[in-house]
């Protein structure tokens, strides 16, 4: 399949495209903008990228489409309930994109959990690309964060779980009703 020729994290180009992608996609629905992936698709697809980055751009396209028709309304989430609904649909790269935006907007014990919510979905993304040694680096560390500091966000009151799961590691296995449920009111 096109997708084992391409890394998208073995060059700048794939990084790049990487990137566009998935930060077109978030911050497209975060503003409302459903067809933000596609433009940006359509336009590192008129650059003529090698087959299988090609094929790769096509292959996150729809798999944004299809995470899209999931999200009834999420031109209406912010960027944490957002980035739990991208984790739970294994799109980690992209929830870790929308998660950042939360985190970056808090301030104080917020700020860390939300910090170590990142890192536990950046734990994922290495998770998923193979990188064991650094997934479980980087879910010890959210882990820590998570158990120090998860109280500070009341509406997720599973963080604790989350932690547990990450010294476990379970954060990243899409069954049982995991990852994270919606945010609580």
């Amino acid at each position: 399949m096109a997708s084992k020729e391409f890394d998208p994290y073995a060059t700048r180009l794939a990084r790049d495209i990487r990137n566009t992608l998935a930060h077109d996609f978030v911050h497209g629905l975060l503003a409302g903008d459903r067809g933000a992936a596609e433009r940006a698709g359509r336009r590192l697809l008129a650059a003529d990228p090698p087959p299988g980055h090609a094929a790769w751009i096509d292959q996150r396209l729809e798999l944004y489409r299809r995470a899209e028709g999931q999200l009834t309304g999420a031109a209406h989430l912010p960027p944490l309930e957002l980035g739990l609904a991208l984790w739970r649909r294994g799109l980690f790269f992209e929830a870790h994109e929308a998660l950042e935006q939360a985190w970056q907007t808090a301030s104080g014990p917020r700020r860390q959990a939300l910090k170590a919510l990142v890192q536990a979905v950046g734990s994922c993304v290495h998770a998923q690309r193979g990188a064991t040694a650094v997934a479980a680096s980087l879910a010890r560390k959210a882990a820590q964060g998570l158990l120090d500091h998860g109280q500070a966000v009341e509406e997720l009151p599973w963080l604790a779980e989350l932690a547990a799961r990450l010294n476990q590691g379970q954060a990243c296995t899409l069954d049982d009703g995991w990852p994270p449920p919606k945010v609580e009111a």
